[in-house]
């Protein structure tokens, strides 16, 4: 190929760069709304998400874990374990762990059948500093404030 026909498709291949950018920062302007993350809820607070009802009812740091003591309302759908809608980030993402002594059951593995509420708990990795525990259901999610 010869140089021009090189320069040419370099400047097609920014030009379409350039717009593939420009269409993306207009479609995240105007799903604004949708991007940004819900209002942390204060602690003891239950709330609808998706077709469950949760909250977190209180939290426990220790040296080997940050534990939630939460609340699940299964809605007309079960939930196969209590645990895997729950994160917890502090900083970054929080893994979950198995410790010993919790205030309750352990949400892990527990399966919440339909119309049933549980209370239990799950550990998350410790860290300092204030962070967000979250229930996601779906495209449905909602958070509270950890205080750190």
């Amino acid at each position: 190929m010869k140089t021009r026909t090189l320069i040419l498709l370099a400047l097609v291949c920014g030009i379409a760069i350039l717009l593939a950018g420009g269409v993306f920062i207009f479609n995240v302007a105007r799903n604004k709304e949708s991007l940004t993350l819900p209002d942390a809820r204060e602690v003891g607070t239950v709330v609808e998400v998706g077709p469950y009802r949760a909250g977190v009812l209180a939290v426990e740091r220790r040296e080997d874990a940050i534990v939630l003591s939460v609340k699940v309302v299964a809605g007309a759908a079960g939930l196969a374990d209590a645990a895997e809608p729950w994160s917890l980030k502090v900083r970054d993402l929080r893994e979950r762990v198995t410790v010993a002594g919790l205030p309750g059951p352990d949400c892990q593995g527990l399966e919440v059948v339909a119309g049933a509420t549980v209370e239990c708990s799950v550990a998350f990795a410790p860290q300092e500093g204030d962070g967000r525990a979250q229930f996601a259901a779906g495209d449905d999610q909602d958070a509270w404030f950890i205080e750190g």
